[in-house]
C-alpha cells in the first residue's frame, strides 16, 4: 500500500505540469476573447475614421479641379491685350482660385486631424496587444521558471512510465515553444508601435505647417481683395488713360 501511494506522489508533478499549462491558455484565451472585444470597438472607429479621410480626399480633388479651371482662365485673360476689364477679369479668377486654395488647405487640415486621430487608434490598439502578451509572458515565465530546475533524468524519476516522462517532457518544451511565440510576437508589436509614434510625430508637423500655409493663403486672398477694389476706383478713369 505504501508503495502505491508513493507512485501517486510521484505522478503528481506530471498532472500538476498539465495542470498548469491548460490554466495558461485558459487565461490566454480568456484574455484574447476580452481583446477581441476593444479591438472590434477600434476597428469600426478605424473603418469610421478611413471613410471620412476617403471623403476628404474627393473633396480635395474636386477642388482641384476647379482651380485647374480659373488657371486657364487666368493664362488666357493674361495672353489677351492689357486692359482695365481684364485686369479685373483676372484678379477675379485669381481670387476665386485662392479661395479654393484656402478652402482646400481647410479640408487638408481636417484630413490630416483625422490621420492623427487614426494613428492614435492605431497606437492604442497596440498598446492593448501589448499589456495581453505580457501577462501571457509573465505565465509562460512562470511555467518555465518552474520546470528549468528539472532534468530529463528528474523527469524520468518523477514518472512511474515512460509515457508520463514523455508528456511531461513534452509539457516543457510546449511551455518554451509558447514563450518563444510571445518574445516574438510582442517585439514586433514594440517595433510596430515605434513607427506609429513615429508617423505621429510626423503627421503633428505637417498640421502645422499646414496651419502656417493657410494663414498665408488668407493674407494673400486679402491682398488680391484690396487689388480688385484698387482696380475697381480705376474703372472711373477712361479707358484711354488707364492704357495711357
Amino acid at each position: 500500500m505504501k508503495q502505491n501511494h508513493s507512485f501517486q506522489h510521484i505522478r503528481r508533478p506530471a498532472f500538476l505540469t498539465l495542470q498548469a499549462v491548460l490554466v495558461v491558455l485558459v487565461v490566454g484565451f480568456i484574455a484574447s476573447r476580452g481583446l477581441i472585444g476593444v479591438h472590434a470597438e477600434l476597428d469600426e472607429s478605424l473603418q469610421t475614421l478611413n471613410q471620412q479621410l476617403s471623403d476628404k480626399r474627393r473633396a480635395i480633388q474636386q477642388l482641384e479641379e476647379q482651380q485647374s479651371v480659373y488657371q486657364k482662365t487666368v493664362d488666357a485673360k493674361k495672353s489677351e491685350q492689357r486692359n482695365l476689364t481684364n485686369d479685373i477679369d483676372v484678379i477675379d479668377a485669381e481670387i476665386s482660385s485662392t479661395e479654393l486654395e484656402v478652402q482646400k488647405t481647410g479640408l487638408e487640415i481636417d484630413s490630416t486631424k483625422l490621420e492623427i486621430e487614426k494613428v492614435k487608434e492605431e497606437i492604442q490598439k497596440l498598446s492593448d496587444d501589448v499589456v495581453t502578451n505580457k501577462k501571457q509572458l509573465s505565465k509562460f515565465v512562470q511555467l518555465t521558471y518552474r520546470n528549468s530546475s528539472k532534468t530529463y533524468l528528474e523527469i524520468a524519476l518523477l514518472n512511474t512510465s515512460f509515457s508520463d516522462f514523455v508528456r511531461e517532457a513534452k509539457y516543457g518544451a510546449s511551455v518554451q515553444g509558447e514563450l518563444k511565440k510571445t518574445l516574438n510576437r510582442l517585439k514586433t508589436i514594440r517595433e510596430e508601435q515605434e513607427q506609429k509614434e513615429v508617423t505621429l510625430t510626423s503627421t503633428k508637423e505637417k498640421l502645422e505647417t499646414q496651419q502656417k500655409q493657410l494663414v498665408a493663403q488668407q493674407s494673400a486672398l486679402d491682398e488680391q481683395l484690396s487689388y480688385k477694389e484698387a482696380l475697381l476706383d480705376e474703372s472711373q478713369v477712361t479707358e484711354e488713360k488707364y492704357q495711357g
